[in-house]
């Protein structure tokens, strides 16, 4: 989790020019749930699937393991 929300904070200064991030952490029964949100530029989730990076890969493949 440390390293999904490490990526996830970079991307958000770096590539979205965010300067307010929450990240809500919850637990319950079945496991944890994360919800980050920032105030960045955003992107369209349609370009990023088209040509996919490294980054997007790396969080992915992360919340598998």
């Amino acid at each position: 989790m440390f390293r999904i929300l490490q990526e996830l904070i970079n991307n958000s200064v770096r590539h979205g020019k965010a300067n307010e991030i929450l990240v809500y952490l919850e637990q319950d029964i079945e496991g944890f749930m994360i919800r980050y949100q920032d105030n960045g530029v955003g992107f369209k989730m349609s370009e990023v699937e088209q040509k996919s990076g490294i980054g997007i890969q790396n969080k992915r493949s992360r919340v598998k393991i």
